[in-house]
């Protein structure tokens, strides 16, 4: 673990955003600590804590928004890199400090003492956390290749050890209503920790030029991965492209699983479908693609609360998401969008053939969409508003 000291500015409070992810690297955890970091940076001073180095971090587009860096290796976490990050923060003054985890069980929190948190609230620092994507019970504490009897006879070490963290936490915060009730649940002694903002990154000044003339495309945009369903998506467009020989399916995303890659491809390939399906890759102009095409389509598994769909409402997309959390805080089946059983390539493909010979029905929901979103709070706006109560309540507290 180390140090570096990047500016100097007189700000009154210091803060940190922790995460186990490089700041950059575009999943929904970074993304988020950056765009708060952004909203942030002209009202504290704000220390990152991540797997960062110093060459990465001046590299980052987001380097002016973090006055210092300590560095935090989540392969190694361990008792004594716990104590290290704890003292750590106190000593670069760091008054609150807000904890990003993609699990329930981030930062070490799986296991008696491997947490920073209590560490560093024993040395006069405040804490809260936010649960970024709340999974199975069973889940994230252990290898998911372990058999369930292991997880079963390791649930209650791992109980504890998250319960001692949210001793310690003035808040967990949880970016979805499902999630808040579902830890509610498991965590019930401290049921009161817990509370929900939903997140977002796009604010509503950036919707404004999102009344271009919609186009004959399906648009699916998320790491490819079996979990985020593209291979699902791809089979049941298959299915109704020839019903439909003037639309186009767009899938955006950086390749996470190769193998998944090639089934997509090969699918492309059997069914004839070249300059039908395209795959793009990572695209940083991808609102563009969402204010052009006309329906999009979420087919993941499981999510958190999903950024691309959330965003694809506000751009006026008519949206098919798969029935799982997270995509249903977004859409109400018949109301503002269509649900699909996850991993149902006929009911997608019924989804999708209904939306694109539907010209009226595409037209409903893409009326309603954004107002739909914006009327649950999902902007960046509602966010840092949300945010910055919590922040100012706990310093107060403090004080």
């Amino acid at each position: 673990m180390s140090a570096h000291s990047i500016t100097n500015p007189t700000r009154r409070n210091k803060i940190a955003l922790c995460l186990e992810y490089p700041i950059d690297l575009q999943g929904g955890v970074s993304v988020l600590c950056a765009v708060l970091a952004r909203h942030f940076s002209s009202r504290y001073e704000i220390t990152l804590v991540s797997p960062d180095t110093e060459e990465t971090l001046d590299r980052s587009p987001h380097r002016d928004s973090f006055t210092s860096l300590i560095r935090w290796d989540p392969q190694r976490a361990s008792i004594a890199t716990a104590r290290e990050l704890g003292v750590a923060l106190a000593q670069h003054g760091v008054e609150l400090a807000h904890f990003h985890y993609g699990g329930p069980f981030g930062f070490g929190n799986r296991l008696l003492g491997h947490s920073p948190i209590p560490c560093a609230v024993r040395r006069g620092v405040a804490t809260c956390s936010t649960v970024h994507l709340v999974i199975g019970p069973l889940e994230g504490y252990c290898g998911p290749e372990k058999p369930w009897w292991f997880k079963v006879a390791t649930w209650p070490v791992a109980w504890a050890g998250k319960m001692n963290t949210l001793r310690h936490l003035r808040r967990e915060v949880t970016v979805s209503r499902w999630g808040e009730a579902r830890l509610r649940n498991r965590y019930f002694p401290l049921r009161n920790r817990f509370q929900t903002i939903y997140h977002s990154r796009l604010a509503v000044s950036e919707m404004s030029a999102s009344e271009s003339t919609k186009e004959r495309v399906v648009l699916s945009v998320g790491h490819v991965a079996p979990r985020k369903g593209q291979l699902i998506l791809a089979q049941a467009f298959a299915k109704i492209a020839s019903r439909h020989p003037d639309w186009n399916l767009l899938i955006l995303g950086g390749i996470n699983a190769p193998e998944c890659e090639h089934q997509i491809r090969d699918i492309i390939a059997r069914q004839r479908l070249q300059g039908r399906i395209e795959m793009l890759g990572s695209r940083p102009d991808a609102l563009d693609f969402m204010r052009r095409a006309a329906v999009f389509v979420q087919p993941s598994f499981f999510e958190g609360l999903p950024l691309a769909l959330q965003e694809a409402m506000l751009m006026r997309c008519a949206c098919i998401g798969t029935n799982i959390p997270g995509n249903t805080e977004i859409v109400t089946d018949g109301v503002n969008g269509l649900l699909v059983p996850c991993g149902d390539v006929s009911s997608m493909a019924d989804a999708i053939d209904r939306l694109l010979a539907n010209d009226r029905l595409r037209g409903e929901f893409q009326g309603v969409a954004r107002n739909s979103v914006l009327d649950k709070g999902m902007s960046v706006e509602h966010m840092v508003d949300e945010h910055a109560r919590l922040y100012e309540q706990m310093l107060a507290e403090d004080c």
